[in-house]
């Protein structure tokens, strides 16, 4: 049995310089061998035609998850698709690259999956985690000349036990609980997906926001979720948006950004201004940089620091630049701004 850093080199050298048929013969005995029972995909390639190439081979391997747009992450304790990647033996990786807010900890990150990698740029290959399998180049092509290859499966008792886990954190979701009256971020995001039936161009910026928005906006369409992935890019959300709506002005626009992201562009609202540029900007405004803290929660043992911001009136601000400026605090208040 070859070592996983090895067959990850010779599959690396095989589709570059010999074709795909040794890979595919690689990618095959990964997939066929009895032992991987469980299966995992992991992110959905954009576009429709890499989509409906990906839902294929989930179809074919009889994988728990077929590829959503979104992102597995940490940000939400209770998600599924962590629980099943921890227990999952097969892991497919398309349009994602094993990034900290996919994995958490990467010494305890499926532990007992075997890893295959699509990915087209090689300095990308076991930079994050090391993988069994990486098949690099365009992913249209290398599902189009794998998907013959591949023979069918049947995995039913992992996909009950699939079902168990949908249920179990459905329960626990924050979707779910009773309302308290408290304003959970998710149900901004999930509202603001609801309102605008999933066909607004959506741009994030960084921190949780950009987890919540891949999990609570469901994104069904191709390229209507911008984000800058794993850059660290705060401040992203408000000028792309701007740029986005130059783009395609017939399309609903909104930025979800969070308080500290936000501040790091704000004086963009007068490029909008100024310009004409109607973009809708929605403001998660907690009191933190959120995912800072929850990184120093999860792996610096709660050593807290710099992490409470201040902010200033945004809604002042917007009305300061001739813009709308609305302040939400409850629930039932977030229809009523959205429309308006």
């Amino acid at each position: 049995m070859l070592k996983p850093e090895l067959c990850a080199k010779i599959a690396l050298m095989t589709w570059k310089v010999l074709g795909h048929e040794w890979a595919v013969d690689l990618l095959r005995s990964h997939i066929a061998q009895q032992k991987l029972h469980h299966a995992y995909l992991l992110s959905g390639p954009d576009g429709v035609g890499r989509r409906t190439l990906a839902l294929r081979l989930a179809q074919a391997i009889n994988c728990a998850q077929p590829p959503e747009p979104g992102t597995p992450c940490l940000t939400c304790r209770v998600c599924r698709q962590i629980e099943a990647m921890q227990q999952a033996d097969l892991l497919v990786a398309m349009g994602m690259r094993f990034d900290d807010r996919v994995t958490g900890r990467r010494d305890t990150y499926a532990p007992h999956a075997k890893k295959i990698h699509f990915e087209i740029d090689t300095s990308e290959v076991n930079k994050n985690i090391p993988v069994d399998l990486a098949l690099v180049g365009d992913l249209g092509e290398n599902l189009r000349a794998l998907l013959p290859q591949v023979q069918p499966c049947n995995h039913s008792d992992w996909l009950e036990s699939i079902d168990e886990m949908r249920g179990d954190s459905a329960v626990r979701d924050i979707q779910n609980l009773p309302d308290s009256g408290h304003l959970y971020a998710p149900h901004v995001v999930n509202d603001l997906w609801r309102m605008t039936e999933g066909k607004a161009l959506v741009v994030s910026d960084v921190g949780q926001n950009q987890m919540w928005t891949a999990q609570y906006y469901k994104h069904n369409q191709p390229f209507n979720h911008l984000t800058s992935g794993g850059l660290g890019t705060m401040g992203f959300a408000l000028p792309a948006a701007i740029g986005a709506k130059c783009a395609r002005p017939d399309m609903e626009v909104w930025a979800i950004a969070g308080d500290g992201g936000f501040q790091m562009t704000q004086a963009e609202l007068a490029t909008a201004a100024q310009a004409g540029i109607k973009v809708n900007v929605a403001i998660l405004n907690n009191g933190y940089l959120g995912m800072v803290r929850q990184w120093q929660e999860f792996f610096y043992e709660r050593r807290y620091s710099a992490t409470p911001i201040a902010s200033p009136d945004f809604a002042k601000i917007a009305e300061a630049h001739g813009l709308t400026g609305l302040r939400v605090t409850e629930r039932s208040q977030v229809e009523a701004a959205v429309r308006q």
